[in-house]
């Protein structure tokens, strides 16, 4: 069952494996889309890589969820989450850097929708306050 868990994420963070689908993560866990269901309270390890700048993330965790659902066709398949219990620092640090990252795309994308600045300091970020100390 590791070994299942571990190719999964594998393929749902690398494009060039199969197309990009969204993974919910976090530094504390994972939750992914899975044709394959898992045991609640069951031990996996992960290992996630990340396509753009091929980061590795390494951790062992434990299924706390796996819900079947009605996706795409016939094929039954399943939300599952994994919450870390094992990871290192390095690897939460990876993690958060990528968690941010895509934070800082989607609002960007966010802001160029909406025709508002794109970046702080762009024309239409708002002006330092004036401090009444003076």
């Amino acid at each position: 069952m590791n070994r299942k868990i571990e190719l999964l994420a594998r393929l749902v963070l690398n494009a060039d494996t199969i197309p990009p689908q969204e993974a919910d993560m976090s530094p504390g866990g994972i939750g992914i889309v899975s044709n394959e269901s898992f045991e609640t309270g069951g031990v996996v390890k992960v290992r996630i890589v990340f396509p753009k700048n091929y980061d590795v993330v390494y951790a062992f965790g434990h299924v706390v969820y796996c819900n079947e659902f009605e996706g795409a066709g016939a094929a039954k398949q399943y939300k599952v989450g994994v919450e870390f219990s094992k990871i290192s620092d390095t690897n939460k640090r990876i993690m958060t850097r990528q968690v941010f990252k895509k934070q800082s795309e989607d609002l960007r994308e966010a802001r160029k929708e909406q025709g508002g600045p794109q970046e702080e300091g762009e024309q239409g970020a708002a002006e330092p306050e004036e401090d009444d100390a003076e």
